[in-house]
């Protein structure tokens, strides 16, 4: 995802660095872990997405369609909160999430309104999760793997969510 950012971002010469981030991409296709599930896999579905839309790759879509449908319905549980119940997985997918929102947003490679609206849906949750549980000075509680200066402020990721018009569920908290 990093690479594509910053290729995309300063325009370089991709034959050679295209050659080796689609072989990248090829060999991450051969080793996707379906049966472990988690916080990696979303993330490679993530990641191939970001792919499927660079290189213009509907094999790499299609693998990120599966994993994203199936493991965002599984790990953004009903009140918006990441399953591992830890405030920076759960804002690292968020920003994730914003990113593919954003990409798919801004780019017309692929048209694909049901994935669009799932990624739109779970980022809206996830941001009302964050609304219930920071502090006024906009820290976080601290559980499981979670250190305050380490996540990314919820004010910075509201801006973004808010750049990209998309705003909180009004989804209380589960006692």
């Amino acid at each position: 995802i990093n690479w594509i950012k910053f290729i995309s971002k300063h325009q370089l010469e991709r034959k050679t660095l295209d050659r080796v981030l689609y072989s990248d991409y090829r060999y991450l296709l051969s080793i996707l872990a379906y049966n472990k599930g988690g916080y990696e896999l979303l993330v490679n579905g993530i990641s191939l997405l970001f792919g499927a839309y660079y290189f213009k790759a509907p094999d790499l879509l299609k693998e990120a369609k599966i994993i994203l449908s199936r493991e965002l319905s599984e790990q953004i549980l009903s009140d918006g909160a990441h399953f591992q119940k830890s405030q920076m997985f759960h804002n690292l997918i968020l920003v994730h999430l914003l990113d593919c929102y954003n990409l798919m947003l801004n780019n017309t490679v692929f048209e694909d309104e049901q994935l669009s609206n799932l990624i739109q849906s779970k980022i809206c949750a996830m941001l009302s999760f964050n609304q219930n549980i920071v502090y006024k000075n906009n820290d976080f509680a601290c559980f499981n793997e979670c250190v305050n200066g380490y996540i990314i402020p919820n004010n910075e990721i509201e801006n973004y969510a808010s750049s990209l018009q998309l705003k909180p569920f009004d989804i209380p908290l589960k006692a």
